[in-house]
């Protein structure tokens, strides 16, 4: 460098200090550029729906969530962030009857099957309307009155163990006076308004908008719940299903119910779920034949049941694993949440000895961790532990007369896998700041 092209060394210092404000400037916007542009978790592009308004608050950290139910109550908002922020991160378990059905009894004083082989409760406690109806445990048969009034108590007991709260729906045919599985008439068009049975339908409602609305926490804040009705509706087995109602009824159907509940009996505390049955192939269409439109669904859920006889299959893990990425980029454009709502060993559950895959819990964990999109599901719920004979899906530990079950060592590893949540790895569940705003679009 010749002498003329230097700077004088009293000019020297004031120039790099020039220079290194300016660059440091430069790494400063590139860096907010960047957080703009990306999820916290490194995955999604901003011009995603996440769920979230893209426009950022005055503090930046308080985004406006588009819900189903723009009045939702603080902790329902902050759930559905939770689970939006867990995505990619960890998948939280669930257990229908986590603490209401068991198979081996023990000295701890809430008996679960999942406690009992993990020393941990699930992350998910599920249960049924069946139960408000006094039909299924902790229901009374024949007073839907003090029906209610015990599934709050046990409902309010696995908040306090730590769980999020999930009620599903099968409500019994309101034509014959039958089951859920009573098929022999189509009672969805009956139900809606106008129809013969509407009343009989808005009073179930009204008995889930009272478990609903009276669910509350030590300090009377309302409990979220993650309510999955309808689900299954592209199946021929529900009275509601795809054999016996037309896809306009069902659609009516659902969006009556959500405005029912919302509008009318003021529950202010659901996250919904749309729960079809897979598999779908990986087809958006298909999965979404029956879906009701965003602004009734929070969570776009899907129930898949392996097969008892052939468990564990490259067929079953590869499409499971198909259906959630689609389901995952279906959430992400919607700014919805994605789930596996109901899954199992198969639709009987497991056997209490004998069965072909002794790996399944893990095998299916980790598909679902290895594929770029399904790992980014927020949870998955598997159903209750009914019997040993033809309702079993979690394995017992030291069970009367049965010892462990076969799958118990899997289970524990499924467990102890880095990426499952269960109840004592939630944290800030219920504290994190959300405004809402009415989903669907503008």
């Amino acid at each position: 460098m010749s002498k003329s092209s230097r700077f004088p060394r009293k000019h020297a210092v004031p120039v790099l200090l020039i220079s290194a404000v300016v660059m440091a400037a430069v790494l400063i916007w590139a860096f907010t550029r960047f957080l703009q542009t990306t999820k916290p978790d490194g995955g999604l592009p901003a011009s995603a729906d996440t769920g979230q308004d893209g426009t950022a608050s005055d503090e930046d950290e308080v985004p406006m969530l588009k819900l189903v139910d723009s009045q939702a109550s603080t902790a329902t908002r902050s759930l559905f962030r939770y689970l939006q922020e867990s995505r990619g991160k960890r998948i939280l378990f669930g257990h229908q009857h986590a603490t209401t059905e068991f198979v081996a009894v023990t000295g701890h004083p809430v008996q679960s099957d999942v406690h009992n082989a993990t020393g941990d409760f699930p992350a998910i406690f599920g249960w049924d309307t069946l139960s408000i109806e006094g039909k299924e445990k902790p229901g009374i048969s024949g007073n839907i009155e003090a029906s209610r009034e015990r599934l709050i108590e046990k409902m309010t007991e696995a908040h306090k163990l730590g769980g999020i709260i999930a009620l599903s729906t099968h409500f019994p045919n309101f034509v014959t006076g039958g089951s859920f599985y009573d098929t022999s008439v189509g009672a969805v068009e009956h139900i809606l308004p106008g129809g013969s049975k509407n009343a009989e339908f808005n009073a179930m409602l009204d008995h889930v908008a009272y478990v609903a609305n009276h669910l509350k926490d030590e300090n009377g804040e309302l409990i979220p719940i993650l309510f999955r009705p309808f689900h299954e509706q592209n199946g021929s087995w529900f009275w509601w299903g795809a054999p016996l109602t037309k896809t306009s009824d069902y659609i009516a159907l659902y969006r009556y119910t959500v405005e029912y509940l919302r509008d009318r009996a003021g529950v202010h505390n659901f996250l919904y779920v749309f729960s079809p049955n897979g598999p779908f192939a990986g087809d958006e269409r298909t999965y979404l034949a029956t879906y009701p439109g965003d602004e009734y669904v929070d969570i776009l859920g899907m129930d898949q049941y392996d097969n008892r006889d052939h468990p564990g299959t490259k067929g079953f893990l590869n499409g499971l694993a198909r259906d959630l990425a689609m389901i995952n980029r279906l959430a992400d454009a919607k700014g919805k949440i994605a789930a596996l709502a109901e899954f199992g060993y198969s639709p009987q559950g497991m056997k209490p000895r004998g069965n072909g895959d002794l790996s399944w819990f893990t095998k299916v964990l980790n598909t679902i961790k290895n594929d770029p999109d399904a790992r980014r599901t927020a949870y998955m719920q598997t159903w209750a532990n009914f019997s040993t004979d033809g309702n079993l899906f979690v394995p017992y530990k030291n069970a009367a007369l049965l010892g462990d079950h076969e799958l118990l060592p899997d289970f524990i590893a499924f467990y102890e896998d880095e990426y499952t949540a269960f109840a004592g790895d939630l944290s800030g569940v219920y504290d994190r700041k959300t405004a809402a705003g009415r989903s669907g679009n503008p």
